[in-house]
């Protein structure tokens, strides 16, 4: 054979059997040997995958098509295997998810993540500590994580001498001490100042051994459970609804004359349910819970309300707008309530508006429930805590009250909680020093705890 021959064709050893050989290693010959291949053109002859014929993709600079250029320099580049970068303008390492950029390795100015939520200040991203009550998401998480209510609560922000919440609103407190009455309200920035109680203005009515108490009706022996103010005839003056047992009973602004009489008792409450300025009747029935609709100036059956709730005992009822979309939801307290594991864990039913049919605990669009023997439901109350617009669940029973962030939809339970505490009766909530988030009073038995609101 000759060697070398001057009129010879160039042959290729192809040791990855890819059909092109080592551009490297040809040499001339006037017949093709056995183990070498005209086909030459191969700049990886150990790599099947890279030959003249391959598809360039992106690979940390490979040269796939054996055309001298790789990822994004060559022109053939398969453009679907491009990854998304995202801009980082304040080169905190975390990229703006709105501001995108697709190539084998990220430009200059771009990395991978996308998860900062503030991309002009780099004191903002997820790796950030969060800043209590500054009005920025600091660690880009949508929530106030690290700030104010989280976890079980061992201490209070302020420590209020009494035993029991009668009632709560942006003007005050009313706490059951020592067996009398103590009002404590709002004056200048302090949310706890005096207790005069002509300072408290329109605060919700409340119940005091049957002795129905408000701003407008005064003192009124009724023999109530439970009491609700608002203008339930629709004549732009507030009426007086105390409940029995079974019946409510609409009176004037001071208590001197009966308008309606509604057949539900026991927790009731006042509520704009079509949002048209004339306050409707929310109450316990002997099946479950009701909703009338004012004007309210006559008296009401069950068969005559607009939203009925059937099928269990019902503890505490409380209205919000947990969606944060205008339209009021309800809530309903079952203690006795199963969760098909946990023994009296008790539940708390949340329909969201607008609400206008009848219920049943297994529509609901949220189900809380507690731990075994929390028996919650006894107690609900509900306030804007974090201040992002949607209202927050308080849920209450044997010994504990737990906190659930709105909106909250399907089922869960205290592990799901933003915050819990030990507590005995009933609870309050209300924006008292005005800044946009919800004051909570809750009785832990001896004291009655407050916790301002904290969010973003």
């Amino acid at each position: 054979m000759d060697e070398e021959p001057v009129d010879g064709e160039l042959r290729y050893p192809d040791d990855d059997d890819d059909g092109y050989g080592d551009e490297a290693l040809g040499d001339p010959y006037c017949a093709t040997p056995v183990g070498l291949i005209a086909q030459g053109g191969d700049c990886d002859d150990q790599d099947a995958a890279i030959h003249p014929e391959a598809t360039e993709v992106c690979n940390e600079g490979i040269d796939d098509d054996c055309d001298g250029a790789t990822d994004d320099d060559d022109d053939s580049l398969d453009r679907d295997t491009r990854s998304y970068f995202f801009e980082d303008a304040d080169e905190d390492g975390y990229g703006n998810p709105r501001r995108t950029a697709q190539a084998c390795a990220a430009p200059e100015g771009y990395v991978e993540d996308d998860s900062d939520c503030d991309d002009e200040s780099s004191a903002v991203n997820p790796d950030a500590e969060e800043v209590c009550d500054d009005g920025i998401d600091n660690d880009c998480d949508d929530a106030a994580l690290g700030c104010g209510l989280e976890g079980a609560l061992a201490s209070a922000d302020e420590v209020i001498s009494g035993t029991e919440v009668l009632a709560m609103s942006a003007e005050g407190i009313v706490v059951l001490a020592g067996g009398q009455t103590v009002w404590w309200t709002t004056t200048g920035d302090t949310p706890l100042g005096s207790y005069d109680a002509a300072d408290v203005g329109e605060l919700s009515c409340y119940i005091n051994n049957g002795i129905m108490d408000t701003s407008d009706a005064g003192s009124v022996n009724l023999g109530a459970s439970d009491c609700a103010v608002g203008d339930f005839d629709g004549d732009g003056a507030p009426e007086a609804a105390g409940a029995k047992d079974t019946q409510t009973d609409v009176y004037n602004a001071d208590a001197s004359s009966l308008e309606a009489r509604v057949a539900g008792g026991g927790r009731v409450k006042a509520v704009d349910l079509n949002v048209d300025g004339v306050m409707d009747l929310i109450a316990q029935t002997p099946e479950g819970a009701a909703i009338w609709t004012g004007p309210l100036t006559s008296d009401r059956s069950l068969e005559s309300a607009l939203v009925t709730f059937t099928g269990a005992d019902i503890d505490d009822i409380e209205v919000l707008d947990y969606t944060g979309d205008g339209h009021p939801d309800m809530a309903l307290g079952s203690p006795d309530e199963d969760d098909g594991a946990s023994t009296d864990a008790g539940a708390a039913w949340v329909f969201f508006g607008p609400l206008h049919d009848a219920y049943t605990g297994d529509i609901a669009t949220a189900t809380i429930y507690g731990a075994a023997g929390d028996g919650i439901g006894t107690s609900l109350c509900s306030g804007d805590v974090d201040g992002d617009g949607d209202a927050d669940l308080w849920v209450g029973g044997e010994g504990v009250h737990y906190l659930h962030l709105g909106p909250t939809a399907g089922t869960t339970d205290p592990v799901n909680a933003q915050a819990s505490m030990a507590s005995s009766g009933l609870c309050g909530a209300a924006d008292m020093d005005a800044d946009g988030k919800a004051e909570t009073a809750i009785g832990t038995g001896t004291q009655v705890w407050l916790f301002y609101g904290a969010g973003l």
